[in-house]
């Protein structure tokens, strides 16, 4: 089943980015292995675009 942001994605494909805002409620234990996939999932992106010479400005660089 489509959320309701993925449906009007679809339906105007001239829409390059979209933001989502996600409330969850999550134990403390849980938040460390999150935090963890988090950052290292922000490493790749970032190590593969400085790879790739994009343009990471304004984008704080954890590497």
């Amino acid at each position: 089943m489509l959320r309701a942001s993925e449906r009007a994605v679809r339906e105007d494909s001239s829409i390059e980015e979209e933001i989502v805002t996600v409330k969850m409620k999550i134990s403390s234990s849980a938040l460390e292995p999150i935090a963890d996939h988090y950052m290292r999932s922000k490493r790749l992106v970032l190590q593969w675009l400085y790879e790739h010479n994009f343009s990471c400005e304004g984008v704080e660089e954890e590497l």
